[in-house]
């Protein structure tokens, strides 16, 4: 099955709604910073009804009855964070395991 290409006048109006020319000059500009995306690691653990989320790259955490929840919660207060204070994209952590003797 043929995908439908947008017609010539639509990519001009998505390129318009987008895209400025610089005064004076030929050049386009962005109407508005473009985003990209940035991918983070999320580490959760359960503590009595509650699952807490913590991002170890950024430091912020929260918390959510349910696993969606508290990753939409964390994921929003990285994103709060992050828009008061930005920074380069964070290298990724190291994530293993561990163990220790234990008496049982």
């Amino acid at each position: 099955m043929r995908t439908k290409r947008p017609s010539l006048g639509h990519l001009c109006r998505m390129i318009a709604d987008r895209w400025t020319f610089q005064s004076g000059s030929a050049t386009l500009i962005p109407t508005e910073p473009m985003k990209t995306k940035m991918t983070f690691t999320a580490v959760l653990h359960r503590e009595a009804e509650w699952y807490v989320a913590e991002c170890p790259e950024v430091g912020t955490a929260s918390q959510g009855r349910s696993v969606e929840e508290a990753l939409e919660n964390l994921r929003e207060a990285t994103q709060l964070y992050l828009e008061e204070f930005p920074q380069a994209m964070p290298s990724r952590p190291l994530l293993t395991t561990f163990e220790i003797p234990v008496n049982a």
